[in-house]
């Protein structure tokens, strides 16, 4: 058995992880990592993200205000053929994308994913960042225009990807514009606002 101070065995736990995800191999560091205890602190690190960056304060969410503003822009631009560019691209870091992806509602874990139920229950818990952010993670947001049936109007519909795989938005994979503006105004933007008037009071 091998004892490390915490410092240097997170240390180690990165060396093996990233020659592993650059390599494909094993690392030397690997070898001081069972099984068991790899989950342990995979759990243990998903837990400390959550609560920085995700679902544990509101605040972490309300950080990506200004990036979701923006996103409702250009597309309300690429709708209304404001805009003449095809695509456009965000690029930040990670804690910036895990916000984004709780802000969206995206990989909610319930409340038993938690320091008091540990492991094994929670093994298959949607909240893990391994997957949700691993290096040169991505989303992307495709939005069609649709012709209505019996109309000359068109209708204009949205496609999320995340890692490029198609993911649900409300619970839908091809949802109206408009039925997305309005979830995210009412989930998120009205608490950015109220945010925003907190911040700017004068309250000393």
């Amino acid at each position: 058995m091998f004892l490390f101070e915490e410092k240097a065995m997170n240390y180690a736990l990165k060396a093996c992880q990233y020659e592993y995800l650059l390599n494909g191999t094993n690392s030397i560091w690997c070898k001081y990592f069972d099984k068991d205890l790899l989950k342990l602190l995979e759990y243990r690190e998903d837990l400390k993200y959550n609560c920085k960056y995700s679902y544990k304060y509101e605040l972490s969410r309300l950080m990506t205000c200004d990036l979701v503003s923006d996103l409702l822009k250009k597309l309300d631009e690429m709708q209304t053929n404001d805009s003449k560019r095809a695509i456009i691209y965000f690029v930040d870091d990670s804690s910036t994308m895990l916000s984004f992806l709780a802000s969206m509602g995206l990989n909610y874990a319930a409340d038993s994913f938690n320091l008091d139920n540990i492991v094994d229950i929670n093994e298959n818990r949607a909240y893990k960042t391994s997957r949700m952010d691993p290096m040169n993670s991505n989303i992307a947001f495709v939005l069609y225009e649709c012709p209505t049936a019996g109309s000359k109007r068109k209708s204009h519909k949205i496609r999320a990807f995340h890692n490029e795989k198609l993911i649900k938005l409300n619970n839908c994979e091809d949802c109206d514009l408009s039925d997305f503006r309005r979830q995210v105004e009412s989930s998120l933007l009205q608490k950015c606002k109220n945010s925003r008037q907190v911040c700017s009071s004068n309250l000393i």
